[in-house]
């Protein structure tokens, strides 16, 4: 019987270690889901951001059809984003 009891402990410790490494690993993959959703919307925003470039480095170059001037990029506004 005391065999039994001994097997009975081994089986509820080795349950608990269980539930406590789900556990852990349920918050590592909820931190892990939170940065995923912020590097989202981080790339949502640079996209915007080239968007939002591309379209003034267009309408400069139409500006300057015929000329040999070149737009430089606006470095201050792309620093923010590096």
């Amino acid at each position: 019987m005391k065999a039994k009891q001994q097997q009975l402990t081994e089986l509820n410790a080795t349950i608990e270690e269980i539930k406590r490494i789900v556990t852990t690993k349920d918050e590592e993959l909820l931190q892990k889901e939170q940065h995923l959703v912020a590097m989202n919307k981080e790339i949502e925003e640079l996209q915007s951001h080239l968007t939002l470039m591309e379209q003034k480095y267009k309408d400069q170059q139409s500006k300057n059809a015929g000329s040999t001037s070149y737009m430089c990029c606006d470095i201050e506004s792309l620093k923010q984003w590096f």
